[in-house]
Parts: C-alpha cells; structure tokens; sequence
C-alpha cells in the first residue's frame, strides 16, 4: 500500500510540474506576440502647413540628408546624402540655397520641411534642424550717380538669389537700350552679388532687378550711334604735334543739337563745348577755336552749322594731375551739436608710388570716386581708421558719398551739365568726412608711416612740410587754379565772377604782403585778377556779388511783375551798365543769385529773377548777348 501511496504521489507531482511550465510557456509566448505586434506598428506623417512663406530663404546645416518621405516613414528614399547637404553647407552658390513650402510632422512628433534647391536639383523632405533659415539679402549703398544704362535687358522680378523662383520680366522686344534709368535701390545677395532696383526714365513700366555690373554711367555706343545723324557736327581730330596724324572722328551736338532761338548756327562757346566735351577720358586737350570748318572752307568759330565737317587739332595731355582729398573731422558736442575741423595729412599712413600712381590722370578725364572710396577708405583699408591726437576717427561712408553727389549735382546744374574731371577735382578737393570714435580704435590704425606720397594727395598737410605763410599760399592756389581754368577756355572775369568781395580782399591783403614771393608772371596774373574785380570810390574792392546786388536793387520794382519786357530790359541795363556784369555768363549769375547775391530784394522778387534765368537757353550766353532778349515770351 505504501509503495502504492508512493507511486501516486509521484504522478501527482509530475502532473504539477508538467502544467507549471505549459503555463509558464504559455505566458511567455503571449508576451512575445504582444512585443511583435507594438513593433509593426507604423510611423506615419501628416502635412501641417501647405503654404509656407515662399520669400524665406534657408541654408543647410549638413546635419541631415534629404528624403522623398519623413526619413522615418516606410518607403523613405534617399534624395541628397547627409555628405552632399553638408557640402552645400559651406557653399555660397545661390542653386544651393533652399526653400521651404510646407512643413509636416511624425507619428511619433519629428518636424520636417519640404525643401527644395535653388537650382531644382533636390527636392524632398528634411529634418526641420537640417536646415536653417538665413537673410537672403543686404541693403547696400547705390552708386554716387543713379542715373544712367544698362547693357543687358536681363530685369528680375527680385534681386537673383535674395529668394526663390526669381524669373527674368519680358518686355515684349522693347529695345531700352539707348533709355536712361534711374537706381532706387540696392541690395548684396549671399554670393556677393549686387543688385540695383532700377526704372526707365522713359517708361515707368519698364523696371526691375538688374546685376550691378550692367549698370553703367557711361554713355553706351548705342545711344552714341543714335546721336550720329544729319544734325551732327562731324569731327577729325588730328594731334597737333603729329603732322597730320587722324587720331579719331566723332560726332557731336552742341547745344543738344539745337540752335539758339532766332539763329541759323551755334555759338563758338557751344562748339567749343560740344569738343571737349568728346575729349572727355581721352587723354587729350583742345584750345578754343582750333578747328578748320571743312564745309564752309574757313575757320569761323560762330558759322558752325549742323552737318558741317570739321578737324580739330588736339594735344596729348601729361597724367600728371593728382586727385586731392580735403578731410575732416565730426565731433559730435555736448549739447547735440556736430563741429567739423579740417584733419592733417600726417595722421594718414603713407602709401606706395604704386599707388599713388591710381590718383593720376589727364586734366579732362572723369574721378573714379566710387574706386577710391573701395580701395582707400573703405572697411579694412589703408585710411579708414586714422588717429588724431590722443583720439580716433573712422570713415563715414554714408556722409561722404552724400557730400559728394550733392557736389556732382550742384557742379553739373552750374556748368551746363559738365563732366566733373580732374582738372575741377584738383583745385576744389574732394571731401571726405570722419567721426570721432567713442572709444579707443587704435588696433584699427594702420601701422605704416605718412610719408610724402600721402602728402600731395591731401589739401590739409602737415605744417611742418608745408609753407605757414597762408597769404603765399592764398597767392599759390589762386594762380595755380586760374591758369588749370585758363587752359580750358576760362578767361579772368569769368574766373573772379564767382569771387565774393571777402574772397577778393583777402587776394588783395595777400598780394600786398612783403613775406609773399612771386615771380612775374604770377604777379602779372594777379595783378589782372584783382584788376577785374574794381574798387569803390573809397579804393575799396567791390567784387561781383556786391556790384549784382546793388544793380538788382535799382530795379527791384519791375522784379515784381514777372517776366515781362519792362522786367527783362530793366534786368539787363542794369547788369549792361557795368564792364564786370555785362561779361558774366548765365551760369555766373545764377550762382551769385543761388549765394544769396540780391541785395534788398524780397522772396517774390528773387522767385522771378530766378525763374527768368532759369528759362534761358544756355547757361554760356552773356548779358550783352543777343540772345538775353529770347527769354522773354
């Protein structure tokens, strides 16, 4: 019985244990179907953004590749390898650019965009940290001249690269070619591009976005080629000292091509004008009335027609004529104010005869003022951090370029829309302007020494290299600027006509100094500048400005009634009546009346004087010419 007992309770136990362990493999195979089935569940995406700000511009990070799907989701195919946007990364390629124009997000909360390049090239999904968004453009400053012409019809919408999908405008075939414009605006792009906003001046419609290095202020050959037609003056230019040598032929339009009211032919000084004007940049110069009219057989400087032919002699000029910089130096006062002294050329560091060599050039040729601002005084160059003293002073680009359009503007308005050249450069300086640092810059100081290449490049030197005497030099600059005016054409009382009385009796003082050295032919030219300007009955000088003053308060009445032919024939015997006056030009009496040369006059008749010279057909005409009289209308 007990072996019976035994042999029972070993079944017994083996039974436990077989149902034990098919329990317990029981479990484990439920839990391992539960794993697999929460494994295969699938990570999805939705779309949470279709229309994505399309202007916004984005660079690659190089941290992600890009995918046809969210790079989780089933399916997701490699479009652009992690290796490939880390190389766009770096790039400063505009096709390498991207842009986002929805965004969507995982099952499982991951943000992407999809992106696509510039260039089209990659298009697809990215993570959201692949890539980051960036400026694709910068405000940058316009050219010191804004107006002038393309030489390419390519206009965009938008700058190229400032963002996606910048496309070329059409036009129609419109040929704009020989069409003025005017820039607006300007921005850089991440390659470094520029871009001008630009509008024809003939036609507002035509506008848009063109590459800066098709804008140019030089007149196309096409607008050249337009002007050559039967109205044109045809001319030879022949080197005077070559025995006959054809250097060029050009055509030209004095006065624009039209004659004075009542004429039948130009004025000498519009011929004279319209050569040099053709000259301009070429390295050669002209003496008025050096020119055989081949037409008319003769060499009549006032029976030029158009059509006619002529050969003009011309001379080889010597690039000997330096650019000259007047600085100075804003510091800003207590009280909100700005003070401006002249700086000295020794707190500027010397430069190579290299390039010294870049501010030579011919009397007649125009300033490259843009290329000297970039190449000397911009960010990083040789003088756009100075140390004055125990201060430093940084360039004010802003400020210098407004000074120096503002002078461009107002020399063109008073010289018949005169190019501005060396020769004018030379004697009136160019400005340039620098505020004092409100702390220490000296680690931005150039470290090279002034030496005298610097020197005869700024009108303010260094007292120690230049003469105290400011009588000599007053005597100096005038002689010197008077003979580089005589040389084109200037005669002394068109020179002293815009010399105020306190300009002339300071010559006077200095002409009158012992300590003052002059050799004869300087003082001979004095002596013939002052003798333009005449004295008072108390022997006292009494310059342009003072004598148009006192004659336009004689006839102050009749200013009141506009312009009529008691206001104009009153105007001019006035201005007949005195030797000086009667030889001004238009232009010089338009500046005397502009500085404020109206003696007693009021605002209503200032307004019509002005508005009476501002009608005149050319700005070159005398008072004693005929043509005064074909104002009035």
């Amino acid at each position: 019985m007990q072996s019976s007992l035994k042999k029972s309770l070993y079944l017994g136990l083996a039974a436990l244990s077989f149902a034990s362990v098919a329990s317990v493999t029981a479990n484990s195979s439920n839990a391992n179907a539960a794993k697999k089935h929460r494994a295969a569940k699938k990570v999805t995406y939705k779309t949470t953004d279709r229309n994505l700000d399309q202007s916004v511009v984005f660079q690659s990070t190089g941290k992600s590749a890009v995918y046809s799907k969210p790079g989780t989701v089933k399916g997701a195919n490699v479009v652009a390898t992690k290796a490939d946007m880390a190389s766009k990364a770096n790039s400063k390629s505009t096709g390498d650019q991207f842009m986002a124009y929805q965004s969507a997000v995982t099952s499982k909360g991951v943000h992407y965009y999809k992106v696509v390049s510039f260039d089209k090239k990659v298009r697809g999904y990215v993570y959201a940290g692949g890539v980051n968004k960036v400026a694709g453009k910068t405000s940058t400053a316009t050219p010191s001249n804004t107006t002038g012409y393309l030489n390419s019809n390519r206009l965009f919408n938008v700058a190229y690269g400032s963002q996606f999908g910048a496309k070329l405008k059409n036009f129609n075939g419109i040929n704009f070619s020989t069409d003025k414009f005017t820039v607006n605006d300007a921005v850089s792009v991440r390659n470094g591009a520029k871009y001008y906003n630009v509008t024809d001046n003939n036609n507002a419609m035509i506008n848009g976005w063109v590459n800066a290095d098709y804008f140019t202020n030089d007149t196309p050959q096409a607008v050249k080629d337009s002007q050559s037609n039967a109205k044109a003056v045809k001319v030879t230019f022949y080197d005077a000292q070559g025995r006959g040598v054809v250097l060029s032929s050009k055509n030209i339009q004095p006065n624009s091509g039209f004659y004075n009211l009542g004429n039948t032919n130009y004025t000498s000084d519009q011929v004279n004008s319209a050569i040099k004007s053709a000259l301009v940049n070429s390295g050669y110069s002209y003496n008025d009335n050096s020119f055989y009219n081949v037409t008319k057989g003769n060499n009549n400087p006032s029976a030029v027609q158009q059509g006619d032919s002529l050969n003009v002699n011309v001379n080889k000029e010597n690039a000997n004529i330096n650019a000259k910089f007047t600085p100075y130096a804003l510091d800003s006062q207590s009280n909100g104010s700005v003070s401006s002294r002249q700086l000295s050329s020794s707190d500027f560091a010397g430069i190579s005869n290299e390039q010294l060599n870049e501010f030579a050039s011919y009397a007649n040729s125009t300033v490259p003022f843009d290329k000297y601002i970039s190449d000397f005084f911009d960010n990083g160059k040789v003088w756009n951090v100075i140390k004055d003293g125990n201060s430093t002073y940084t360039f004010d680009k802003a400020a210098t370029m407004k000074s120096y359009n503002d002078k461009l503007n107002n020399f063109k308005k008073n010289n018949s829309n005169k190019d501005y050249t060396f020769a004018d450069a030379a004697s009136d300086g160019l400005t340039v302007l620098y505020n004092k640092d409100t702390t220490d810059n000296s680690a931005s100081v150039s470290n090279v020494a002034n030496n005298d290449n610097t020197n005869k490049l700024f009108n303010v030197v260094t007292p120690a290299k230049t003469n105290t005497n400011a009588n000599q030099d007053l005597v100096n600059k005038t002689v010197k600027d008077f003979n580089s005016a005589n040389s084109f054409g200037t005669n002394a009382d068109q020179f002293m006509a815009k010399k105020s009385t306190k300009d002339v009796n300071a010559l006077l003082n200095a002409k009158n100094d012992s300590t003052v050295t002059m050799n004869s032919s300087d003082a001979n030219t004095l002596t013939s500048l002052l003798s333009v300007a005449g004295n008072d009955a108390n022997g006292n000088v009494v310059a342009n400005d003072v004598k148009l003053a006192n004659a336009l308060n004689g006839v102050a009445s009749s200013l009141d009634k506009g312009a009529t032919s008691d206001f104009f024939n009153n105007v001019k015997s006035a201005l007949s009546a005195d030797s000086a006056l009667k030889t001004l030009k238009i232009n010089d009496i338009k500046k005397l009346v502009n500085d404020g040369a109206v003696g007693t006059l009021n605002s209503t008749q200032v307004g019509n004087l002005q508005s009476m010279l501002a009608h005149h057909a050319n700005g070159n005409d005398e008072v004693q010419s005929a043509t005064w009289q074909n104002w009035v209308k």
